[in-house]
């Protein structure tokens, strides 16, 4: 029963397939940034990102990309910045992490990547 859920998570719907979301990858906090390795693609993990930080009302400010590694800086509606890091992994992983300011802030940052989860 618990396999046919849908559970509303920061305003978007995730199926429950096994107790986690399918794709998500274990979060780690580390020095100020949160990280999870996902099983997106690299070019649609840099899609969600943007799209993600956009629903949350944030400012893109700028964004880079290479073949394996891309880099989006946003600030968020008080100015705080945020910094998203996306590295391939593999063909079908890719490593993201979330730093907002200088020290962190482990709400805001699993909020975040909660919204860029979305778009998957």
């Amino acid at each position: 029963m618990l396999c046919a859920l849908a559970v509303m998570v920061n305003g978007c719907a995730v199926v429950v397939v096994g107790g986690a979301a399918a794709g998500a990858g274990a979060i780690v906090w580390y020095h100020g940034e949160m990280r999870s390795t996902d099983l997106v693609t690299f070019d649609r993990a840099y899609v969600a990102a943007q799209a993600g930080l956009k629903d949350l009302g944030y400012s893109i400010a700028e964004k880079t990309k290479g073949d394996a590694e891309a880099k989006i800086t946003a600030r968020a509606p008080g100015g705080k910045k945020v910094q998203v890091l996306l590295s391939k992994q593999s063909s079908n992983a890719t490593n993201i992490g979330i730093r907002v300011g200088l020290v962190g802030d482990k709400e805001l940052s699993r909020q975040i990547l909660d919204k860029i989860r979305c778009h998957y």
